[in-house]
């Protein structure tokens, strides 16, 4: 596996095949330690950009009160043809690198920077296509999932970490890419099923309530 500047990768790896939960525990914390300012200096304003973005748009009452046709069509249109085409350009290179028995840094830096670049635009074809699917048909299953997104969040990792880790199935390494992503897939589909069904029931997911009472007690307090 190529190098990406973090020395504990390896030492990670070698833990996600042979060690168990709690050995892997500390290992995990010193990577995550090591990743956690360049993570910063790489996704840290992009995110709270975005946060500040979806506040605004919130405040104005939300995607569906300002949204115009012509501007989403060209979103999907654009987004989902040169955005998509430079994002897999950006994830070919990225792991054709990452397998490659010579591994250079400046392709690392080269595939990272077009992901970066071009992600916008690929969010916006998202955006842009999911709107011209909902014109025509319920996305109940998305909405759904939409309302139980830390949910599933942690109940992917729960999942994945079941099946890649050594003290689970220790399938880490033991797959390629297409069976890892159609496990990816799969385990989303059913989580999402499962927030359709809790919707029947709740309001909301049982990750979302907690978090939401949590917050009230500070409310009370102010």
């Amino acid at each position: 596996m190529g190098q990406t500047g973090l020395g504990s990768i390896d030492t990670l790896d070698a833990a996600l095949l042979s060690a168990g939960f709690f050995e892997t525990a500390p290992i995990r914390f010193e990577f995550w330690l090591l990743a956690a300012g360049p993570a910063f200096l790489l996704q840290g304003s992009l995110v709270f950009v975005a946060f500040l973005v979806g506040t605004l748009v919130a405040r104005k009452g939300g995607l569906a009160a300002s949204l115009k046709p012509e501007l989403m069509k060209k979103f999907a249109l654009w987004g989902l043809t040169l955005g998509l085409a430079m994002q897999l350009l950006s994830g070919y290179l990225f792991v054709a690198n990452e397998q490659s028995e010579t591994y250079s840094l400046s392709m690392y830096l080269l595939s990272v920077s077009l992901n970066f670049l071009t992600a916008p635009l690929m969010s916006a074809g998202i955006i842009g296509g999911l709107w011209l699917l909902s014109q025509r048909m319920k996305l109940s299953l998305l909405v759904a999932a939409g309302r139980h997104s830390l949910s599933i969040y942690l109940g992917q990792s729960v999942v994945f970490s079941t099946l890649f880790s050594a003290w689970g199935f220790g399938l880490f390494q033991e797959l390629n890419y297409l069976a890892v992503v159609a496990i990816a897939a799969l385990t989303w589909l059913v989580l999402a099923l499962l927030a359709q069904l809790n919707l029947k029931y709740r309001s909301r997911g049982p990750m979302e309530a907690l978090l939401s009472n949590f917050s009230r007690k500070f409310e009370r307090k102010s």
